[in-house]
């Protein structure tokens, strides 16, 4: 039985090397081995099981962030107040409209503007 073992673990250590996430060449997660076996364990294709899930997170939050940015500056009128008569439909063109402009600010910028000294 332990022979059994070590052949798996032989085999799949070759077939599922740790897999490491990176963000602008910052890694953010490392998938090992083992938690792919785990996973094995219940899903049919464990990189593409991950892939989904991974994608699924990055773009619910996109659109949550979005949700509220199109709130701010559109369902508040702020962009009508601003002077802009034309508003794109499309997300993308919306987001980089209202990221363009001059009173735009990232979380970065309001929380340092939040800052007591």
């Amino acid at each position: 039985m332990f022979i059994i073992f070590i052949f798996l673990m032989l085999f799949t250590t070759s077939v599922y090397a740790d897999d490491v996430v990176k963000v602008n060449d910052t890694p953010i997660l490392t998938i090992t081995n083992i938690d792919k076996l785990i996973l094995a364990n219940d899903l049919l294709d464990v990189n593409v099981e991950i892939s989904r899930r991974l994608k699924w997170v990055i773009d619910d939050k996109v659109n949550n962030c979005f949700s509220r940015m199109y709130a701010e500056w559109v369902t508040s009128g702020k962009l009508e107040k601003l002077g802009v008569t034309s508003i794109p439909t499309k997300r993308d063109d919306l987001a980089a409209l209202i990221i363009a402009r001059p009173e735009y600010k990232n979380r970065i910028q309001r929380d340092k503007e939040m800052i007591i000294i």
